[in-house]
């Protein structure tokens, strides 16, 4: 039952819900082969009676009609696609105690993260028609959306999929106070840190992405080698665009399992264009896990059992154990 409507108008607002779901983004294969114009058509449909901010809906379109994709880092500093500015192509060399710390993290997540990853099934909190109420949903009846329900649902993981997508944007320039790297360092430091244990572990296969500006730059794709790079912070923070780029890296093996983690430390260029991002991922399927680098930015994006505060690289290992076990 939809709080705050009659029966017809429940029924009207579900299969008004239901049109704009099948019209939505609905497996990872169709995020991979779409235009601008299709993405930012569908990522910005208005559901029902949603009148949204024109602000907020130029915000998003700007993000979108600028972004860029990039194939591999040596594209990305050519500037093959446009003209960005030399500073802003600028990638860093990971310095000896940042190499220190990716080993750390590596040695100390492995078994961890193969207890969570390499279970015969998993369990996925899914929204639908019936169910528990969730709070946490309702806000969605205000756009004629009446999947306020949870289930948990279990299934046979097999094989798992990771993409970490780490910010690179000129709010990173910030310097960690326990050591000398910048914030985008320091997430490239967890993140490389991670790929790396994850690199060990059978079934997995994992990945790295950074944003910054406009663009969202493969670090290392999957089965490619650990970076010994990350991009110099610059630009703005086109979280939203990218992931939706993203989603197309993933495979559409119904039995695999698909994992994004994304670090940040700011407010997404469009925080509507982030949103509808997130909740495309969670109709492909695609778990999402939001990391703060050094802030609480992505507590208001991620529920508690999907979100993470990070300011100290030692408790980002049993940070994300918990993490992922409570989700």
């Amino acid at each position: 039952r939809v709080a705050g409507k009659t029966k017809s108008a429940q029924d009207d607002a579900i299969q008004r819900a239901r049109g704009n779901n099948a019209a939505g983004v609905g497996r990872s294969t169709d995020v991979s082969s779409m235009t601008k114009h299709e993405m930012s058509s569908r990522a910005l449909r208005p559901a029902g009676s949603d009148k949204r901010a024109p602000r907020e809906i130029s915000s998003a379109l700007q993000e979108l009609q600028s972004f860029q994709a990039y194939d591999s880092v040596g594209e990305f500093q050519a500037g093959s696609r446009e003209s960005l500015s030399r500073k802003s192509r600028q990638i860093m060399e990971l310095q000896p105690d940042m190499v220190s710390g990716v080993d750390s993290i590596a040695a100390s997540a492995g078994g961890r993260l193969a207890a969570v990853l390499q279970s015969e099934t998993y369990q996925r909190c899914r929204s639908g028609w019936s169910g528990r109420l969730d709070g946490r949903r309702l806000h969605k009846t205000g756009v004629g959306d009446g999947r306020v329900f949870s289930r948990r649902a279990e299934r046979k993981a097999l094989h798992t999929e990771v993409i970490i997508l780490y910010d690179a944007s000129g709010s990173m320039q910030s310097t960690a106070v326990e050591t000398s790297w910048d914030n985008a360092g320091y997430a490239a430091v967890a993140s490389y840190g991670l790929l790396k244990a994850l690199r060990n572990i059978p079934h997995v296969r994992s990945a790295v992405w950074a944003f910054q500006n406009i663009a969202c730059v493969p670090m290392a794709k999957f089965d490619m080698p650990i970076p010994d790079k990350y991009l110099r912070p610059y630009g703005g923070t086109p979280l939203g665009a990218s992931v939706f780029r993203l989603l197309g890296e993933y495979t559409s093996q119904p039995d695999w399992r698909r994992i994004l983690f994304i670090m940040s430390d700011g407010v997404p260029d469009s925080s509507m264009l982030f949103r509808s991002a997130l909740a495309a991922a969670e109709r492909s399927g695609v778990e999402t896990y939001g990391i703060g680098i050094r802030t609480d930015a992505m507590n208001f994006f991620f529920p508690e059992e999907r979100r993470l505060e990070l300011y100290d690289l030692r408790k980002l290992v049993p940070g994300m154990f918990t993490m992922m076990q409570r989700a």
